[in-house]
């Protein structure tokens, strides 16, 4: 089962988060590791992993600001124009690194939130009615 985040707002775009692990840690197999990077990627309009599944779907490793600029403009090429690194652990500060690319003949327009730490761990939980 892949553990994606799918949300089809109408027949052109496609919001994906793709669930695939966080800080080192997978929570799908590794075999699907190139499942997301060969087909669910280039489908994507707006792709929003974190520095980990970044990494993964770019293979490259991300250790400044300047990786997470790069890691973006490899998943632009690979298919969505629109792409959230939603949390970058660098030397101790987090940030958000979002980029829009309208066309592939335009470098894309980036920016960077730099979030401020909150000294406790949060994981994904799901309230139940």
């Amino acid at each position: 089962m892949l553990g994606v985040l799918f949300i089809f707002v109408s027949v052109y775009l496609c919001f994906c988060d793709p669930v695939m692990g966080d800080e080192g840690k997978l929570y799908v197999p590794e075999d699907l590791v190139s499942v997301y990077r060969e087909k669910v990627v280039p489908v994507a309009s707006m792709l929003t992993p974190n520095q980990f599944e970044a990494e993964l779907l770019t293979k490259l490793r991300i250790s400044s600001e300047t990786d997470g600029r790069e890691a973006c403009n490899i998943l632009h090429a690979a298919g969505p124009s629109k792409v959230v690194i939603t949390s970058i652990n660098i030397e101790g500060n987090l940030l958000l690194i979002g980029s829009h690319q309208k066309d592939k003949e335009h470098p894309p327009e980036q920016f960077k939130i730099v979030i401020p730490r909150i000294p406790a761990y949060f994981t994904l939980c799901k309230i139940s009615s």
